[in-house]
């Protein structure tokens, strides 16, 4: 009979971490990997009856395979804090893995976004192998290799990843911090072309090839705040190569200018600061964005600022500046929309 390890990797999860214990108490053995969080995870985790290892957060691979180095059973599953396996999947998973067949699975991801799930934006990953034959490669999205052959289950899993639109934008800031570090080891420079065509093409992809159109305005919020991270990444790389990295950032400075130094951060910490402020203005006077407000009015803001007020001339300083003034009407919308709806 075919045993099973869960790996959850955890860092500051106590909101999250019970529920994800709970779904998959069907596993022969469960260990969770922890950054040393300060909240109540670890003590969770052991009161579970979970293996608790705890490791200095480097990256994100190596923390899983550093974990996995302790399982014993033949099967993996890796499982985040904020992700849930249910009924229906526990029993297609179990079934699948008694047949042997395969070497690893994939499973489906409907992501929770605005309290539902976008299930015409849905990712399906490599999560479950065989303990022999896995292996984690990649620093912030880390991917499993597997060779062999492998099966996409049905059933999905529950994944809840948004905690509300502030901390699903400054997730994004964050990684893009990650993915710019790894770019400037390797050399990589900043073109125009970067920064302008690959964050479009991302909200293209997201909106129109994966059917983010379909799920309404939470599918938009997906498209939007996605380009805006990989626009992000350019943005910090570019601010890496100027010597200007994370730790020299000043992010406590009110009424900064904009400009790509130590103050970026301050300046795009009060530009989220003011476009949610701006939107819960909207919002007690009673206004309602439409199709327009999201899709054409933050395009319209880019453009009026790249052209009219001539930032087109200040090379790719005039293009992020630009780009930002318009990600922040698409943000200030997003609000109303979220609060109109009681939604974080």
């Amino acid at each position: 009979m075919s045993t099973l390890s869960v790996i959850i990797p955890t860092f500051n999860e106590e909101a999250y971490l019970a529920d994800a214990l709970k779904s998959v108490d069907f596993a022969d053995e469960i260990i969770v990997v922890d950054s040393n969080s300060k909240d109540g995870t670890s003590a969770i985790a052991k009161a579970f009856g979970a293996r608790v290892l705890f490791r200095d957060f480097d990256n994100f691979s190596a923390q899983k395979n550093f974990a996995l180095n302790y399982a014993t059973s033949e099967w993996i599953l890796f499982l985040d804090a904020d992700e849930r396996i249910t009924h229906s999947l526990k029993l297609e998973l179990l079934h699948t893995l008694q047949e042997g067949e395969y070497d690893g699975l994939k499973l489906n991801f409907p992501h929770f976004y605005m309290n539902r799930f976008l299930y015409h934006h849905s990712d399906t990953v490599l999560r479950v192998a065989r303990r022999q034959n896995a292996r984690f490669e990649g620093n912030v999205h880390e991917k499993l290799m597997v060779e062999g052959k492998l099966k996409a289950l049905n059933n999905p899993v529950l994944h809840y990843t948004y905690k509300g639109l502030e901390a699903y934008i400054a997730k994004k800031d964050s990684y893009a911090w990650f993915q710019a570090r790894q770019r400037f080891a390797k050399n990589e420079k900043v073109s125009f072309f970067k920064l302008s065509i690959k964050p479009a093409f991302r909200f293209f992809s997201s909106l129109v090839l994966k059917g983010g159109l379909r799920d309404g305005v939470p599918g938009f919020a997906v498209a939007t705040v996605n380009a805006y991270g990989v626009f992000q990444r350019y943005v910090k790389l570019l601010l890496l190569q100027n010597g200007f990295t994370e730790d020299k950032q000043i992010s406590q400075v009110d009424n900064v200018d904009f400009e790509l130094n130590e103050t970026y951060e301050a300046y795009l910490k009060n530009l989220h600061k003011n476009s949610h402020k701006a939107g819960e203005d909207l919002y007690t006077k009673g206004f309602k964005p439409d199709f327009i407000d999201f899709m054409l009015k933050p395009f319209g803001q880019f453009w009026y600022q790249f052209l009219i007020k001539g930032l087109i001339f200040k090379g790719k300083k005039g293009y992020i500046k630009a780009y930002l003034q318009g990600f922040a009407q698409a943000e200030k919308f997003l609000k109303v929309w979220l609060m109109q709806r009681h939604i974080k």
